[in-house]
């Protein structure tokens, strides 16, 4: 019932056939957001992050995006990233939380085995088997959450104590 309202800001599927447009300028719009980006994001250390080839870099990346914000408005339903889903209050928090959880997760990750290895002296194979139970953990705890929220449309109380959980262990770590 509660996935029922999240959902309602979203278009549902029909089997009726309709012409498809191609987002011939939100596509050019997204890469030129995106790679410029990803190059700074690979070469941040060499060149510097507030070097002249950065800041160029993040400019570029912003009229990229300034560019495609109107570029999907004016594609509508074939957009790239339809922007219609984006009115649903609940799409839109949802949305948010889980990039900002998905920034602590995948930190987290991606720390824990350099911690174990620099700080530890661990061998990469045995900083990659003692994340173990991390993995196991969230994949274990997925499907629990995902089996009670689809028994009983439940859905709120486990982003959370997610949170909580995510932000007490970075804190511990």
């Amino acid at each position: 019932m509660a996935l029922a309202n999240l959902a309602s800001g979203v278009r549902r599927s029909s089997n009726q056939r309709r012409d498809q447009r191609i987002d011939c300028l939100g596509a050019p719009a997204l890469i030129i957001t995106l790679v410029p980006l990803l190059v700074v994001a690979e070469q941040g250390r060499e060149w510097g992050w507030g070097s002249g080839r950065s800041l160029v870099s993040y400019i570029t990346g912003a009229v990229g995006l300034v560019l495609f914000l109107p570029a999907e408005r004016r594609a509508g339903d074939d957009a790239l990233l339809p922007l219609r889903p984006f009115r649903n209050r609940m799409f839109t928090l949802g949305t948010a939380q889980s990039f900002i959880i998905g920034i602590g997760m995948f930190g987290g990750i991606t720390l824990l085995p350099l911690c174990l290895q620099l700080v530890k002296g661990n061998s990469p194979t045995k900083a990659g088997l003692l994340t173990l139970p991390l993995v196991l953990g969230i994949m274990l705890l997925s499907l629990v959450s995902g089996q009670i929220t689809s028994r009983s449309g439940r859905y709120k109380l486990f982003p959370v104590i997610g949170c909580v959980l995510l932000a007490a262990g970075l804190l511990m770590l």
